[in-house]
């Protein structure tokens, strides 16, 4: 047990430069979402039955005015913290859809393309609400549209995920586990 008095804190610079890069990020990102600022990179998903694209996946990055890029590892646990992360979450599916219909309308695209959802989604009670007004908006079909959930999304919040997945796979969007086996999980 300790007593107050006979402890020691060490105090390094880089703690302090570290904490203050974190609130300078954080001030900015509260504009960088509403200024459209978060962009996505699509990586293709090869079929390796084919070897043919069978989708892509939608990787959020955050471009600052200055020109700099921000990895969502800077800025994803930032929105969770700020409460914002349902705010990004419908920024990178709004842009999804965007790029989606354009494609469709350029190209007749019909790919899948994944989304990563958090746990905090999950708990978002109008999630499913918002992502079909936002798919809809854009004129985009929900099967187009893939949601990625890492394994242990699932089996820390499995009662809340249980009901908002199965009502998002009743209207047409695919669930995919992601990351898979990395967890406590396993085939077996």
């Amino acid at each position: 047990m300790r007593q107050p008095g006979r402890c020691v804190t060490w105090y390094r610079r880089e703690m302090h430069d570290r904490a203050k890069y974190e609130f300078d990020l954080q001030s900015e990102l509260r504009q960088a979402i509403e200024n459209g600022e978060i962009v996505t990179w699509y990586q293709p998903q090869l079929s390796l039955d084919t070897g043919k694209i069978a989708g892509v996946e939608a990787l959020a990055r955050w471009h600052r005015p200055d020109g700099t890029i921000i990895q969502p590892v800077d800025f994803v646990p930032l929105t969770e913290e700020m409460g914002r992360s349902d705010l990004l979450f419908e920024a990178v599916l709004r842009y999804v859809s965007k790029s989606v219909s354009r494609w469709k309308t350029e190209h007749n695209w019909d790919l899948p393309v994944s989304v990563n959802l958090s746990a905090h989604q999950l708990r978002n009670s109008k999630l499913v609400e918002n992502i079909k007004a936002i798919l809809e908006q854009q004129n985009v079909e929900q099967s187009l549209l893939n949601l990625e959930l890492t394994e242990t999304v699932l089996l820390e919040d499995l009662t809340i995920a249980d009901p908002v997945l199965r009502d998002l796979s009743k209207d047409g969007v695919v669930i995919h586990i992601d990351d898979f086996g990395t967890g406590y999980s396993s085939l077996s």
